[in-house]
Parts: C-alpha cells; sequence; structure tokens
C-alpha cells in the first residue's frame, strides 16, 4: 500500500508540475489563434510593416503609438520614500548589532557546520512498522 501511495504523490507532483510549466504557453497560443481570427491580416501588415523594435512594440501594445517626449532634469528628492528606506535601514542595522552582540553568532556557527557532527536529530525510529 505504501508503493501505491508513493507513486500517486509523485503522479499528483509531476501533474502539478507539467500544468505550472504547460499553461503559459497554451495561453499564448490560444490568445494568439483568437486575435489571428478576429484580426484581419492587412490590418496586422499596416500596423507592423517591418520588424524594427518600434514596430515591435507597437504591436505587442508595450510603446506609445506618438512620441511625444519631455524631459524634465531633477535632482536627488528627499521625499517620504527616502526617510522610510533610511529607516529601515537604520532599523536593519540595529536588529543586526543586538543579534550578534547577543552571542547569536555562535548559533551561526553551529548551523554552518556538517551534518555528521554527532548530534542525533532523528524523531523516531520509522523501521519497526
Amino acid at each position: 500500500m505504501f508503493i501505491l501511495e508513493a507513486v500517486g504523490h509523485a503522479l499528483a507532483i509531476a501533474g502539478s508540475m507539467a500544468w505550472q510549466i504547460l499553461w503559459p504557453p497554451v495561453l499564448g497560443f490560444t490568445l494568439s489563434a483568437v486575435i489571428q481570427a478576429i484580426v484581419r491580416k492587412e490590418r496586422i501588415v499596416a500596423i507592423v510593416h517591418d520588424d524594427s523594435p518600434r514596430s515591435l512594440t507597437i504591436a505587442a501594445g508595450l510603446g506609445p503609438q506618438h512620441r511625444h517626449l519631455s524631459i524634465n532634469d531633477a535632482g536627488i528628492s528627499w521625499n517620504y520614500t527616502t526617510w522610510l528606506n533610511i529607516a529601515f535601514i537604520v532599523i536593519g542595522l540595529t536588529l543586526l548589532a543586538v543579534f550578534f552582540r547577543s552571542g547569536s553568532g555562535n548559533m551561526l556557527e553551529m548551523m554552518g557546520g556538517s551534518s555528521d557532527s554527532g548530534h542525533d536529530h532523528t524523531v523516531g525510529d520509522h523501521t519497526a512498522d
């Protein structure tokens, strides 16, 4: 019975992984087929007349179709997000200082040791089932 449960669990994991891998391409191909069925070929050729990056970004809807660009020369602005970033950096450094001053660095050294360091971490003997 244990083997059937293990095989069933492995198949469930494999099915879940296959679904996670396959749903994006299936969705993409489905949307592509719907667009090809709805939009006429002449319209697509009129929009994407060549393979330049500008034509491709316009066709993908990622770029503007008109270029109205204005660049403002802005310096560093000290708004509330800047002060929040500084506050969280100070809090993080304070927590690290408290951690290492409390002697917890030794705990990190113990956690980094090899698995055969003589400690027995088994909960129970599962061979007697």
